[in-house]
């Protein structure tokens, strides 16, 4: 049986491409090599290519009632 660390980065890569971002934290505590490839460039070529679209929505709180300093 081959060792998860001995297949091909491409082939790594293109498994972590198909996972929702949102469970790419807890998939980073399984490796430190899956660890690296979730912050590389190559990981967003791979899930542009696979055209993984998910909805995203980012928000941004602010207290109106908190003095600017």
């Amino acid at each position: 049986m081959t060792k998860f660390s001995e297949l091909p980065t491409d082939v790594i890569i293109s498994c972590v491409a198909r996972v929702p971002i949102n469970n790419y934290r807890v998939l980073s505590l399984i490796s430190k090599l899956i660890a690296s490839m979730i912050t590389s460039s190559e990981l967003f070529v791979a899930r542009s290519a696979e055209r993984s679209k998910e909805t995203l929505v980012y928000c941004c709180f602010t207290d109106l009632n908190q003095v600017p300093r």
